[in-house]
């Protein structure tokens, strides 16, 4: 598997944390406290962070190109029609995704769950004119209080895979590494 990184920014273009995630492991930079905390677990290593994001950046990204592949369980428990023409799919309570809403195309607009004890929505919105399933912006709300904001710009199909230097985490000197794993 090859690595993934994503630089996240504030609404002015200020870098305020860089992740990188592996087969062997997370790494998350806080520029601010030129710190960077390395998990063995995607999803540990996010929650001690303060990103309790029910998503691995793996499976964010899968999102972001229309693909659900281990995201959505195989087998769901019950489906209804929506008053749209869509589905709403059910899956077992203690699943990852616990529901799934697909618009009258066919296209997921809305998955739904639990984590560490707090219902999570994720909203995709607006996907592109033809037909695949990527959607332009994504919404994911954290139980009452706690929102975040993808918006999906551009997105390119690149024909080699990025050159592994674009994938560093380049740190500067004096960075402290702290594990989470202990």
């Amino acid at each position: 598997m090859r690595p993934l990184r994503l630089d996240l920014s504030a609404g002015f273009g200020t870098t305020f944390a860089m992740v990188r995630e592996t087969n062997s492991g997370w790494w998350g930079y806080i520029p601010e406290k030129n710190t960077i905390y390395e998990s063995q677990d995607a999803r540990h290593g996010q929650s001690a962070l303060g990103l309790d994001l029910p998503f691995t950046l793996r499976e964010l990204v899968g999102v972001a190109i229309g693909s659900y592949n281990g995201l959505v369980p195989s087998e769901f428990m019950q489906a209804e029609p929506t008053s749209d023409g869509g589905w709403i799919y059910f899956f077992a309570p203690n699943s990852q995704v616990t529901s799934m809403t697909l618009d009258g195309e066919g296209k997921p607009v809305v998955f739904a769950g639990r984590l560490s004890g707090k219902d999570w929505t994720m909203t995709l919105s607006r996907h592109g004119e033809d037909a695949t399933a990527a959607p332009e912006k994504i919404n994911i709300l954290l139980g009452k209080d706690v929102t975040a904001v993808l918006r999906i710009k551009q997105l390119e199909r690149r024909s080699t895979p990025w050159p592994d230097e674009s994938l560093v985490l380049k740190l500067p000197p004096g960075t402290v590494i702290t594990p989470l794993d202990l």
